[in-house]
């Protein structure tokens, strides 16, 4: 529903998943913060990683990277690596696509040293 723009649709499904049980997967929960992603909208991304959370559901690659993507993209490099060093400690493999990200934010910020510094540990 989110590729096709409907996300206050899919937002509706969600609360009303979480309402009438039993509780949305990962994968469901996903929909959202990606979709928030795309409208540039990290408040919101966060807001549903937190109920996330909340409802003890485990986050993936998915979700970590919907939210360093947004955080990247809108200049909260900060935000970025602070869902970056808990996708580390959560056991996740940190793909390259992961890095990428982060590294292209530390471009856009003209944080030459950082992006560098990214890139080398995507190599070790």
């Amino acid at each position: 529903m989110c590729k096709k723009g409907r996300y206050a649709r899919a937002k509706e499904i969600l609360i009303e998943m979480l309402t009438i049980g039993p509780g949305p997967d990962t994968t469901t929960h996903n929909t959202l913060p990606v979709g928030s992603c795309r409208k540039d909208n990290s408040s919101e991304a966060e807001e549903i990683f937190g109920v996330m959370l909340c409802r003890g559901v485990v986050p993936d690659l998915v979700s970590f990277s919907s939210l360093i993507a947004v955080f990247s993209r809108n200049k909260y490099l900060d935000q970025a690596l602070v869902y970056f060093g808990d996708m580390k400690k959560s056991g996740l493999v940190l793909e390259n696509v992961i890095h990428t990200i982060l590294i292209n934010g530390f471009c856009k910020n003209c944080n030459m040293l950082e992006a560098l510094k990214k890139r080398d540990e995507m190599l070790e």
